[in-house]
């Protein structure tokens, strides 16, 4: 799967989105969680916590409420998925 960006933002639900929350390579004291469909990025100390707002972030995925900027998918398969 490619990490491309999509031309324009769209609307659509993610059926699994990921939101992987990692501890950061160069400190090793903090933690990241980085989107694979969006440019959503939160840092913090603790896993548990960035755990909860992925979590949240997964469900607006899941719903469709957020715009998808980049993906494995491409712009023929957003038309498929909305129509």
């Amino acid at each position: 799967m490619s990490n491309h960006r999509i031309a324009e933002p769209v609307l659509a639900p993610v059926p699994r989105p990921r939101v992987p929350v990692k501890w950061d390579d160069e400190t090793k004291r903090a933690v990241t969680a980085r989107c694979h469909h969006c440019d959503y990025a939160k840092h913090g100390r603790f896993p548990a916590e960035l755990d909860l707002d992925a979590q949240h972030h997964r469900t607006q995925h899941r719903a469709g409420t957020i715009p998808v900027t980049r993906g494995p998918a491409t712009a023929v398969d957003w038309q498929a998925v909305q129509s």
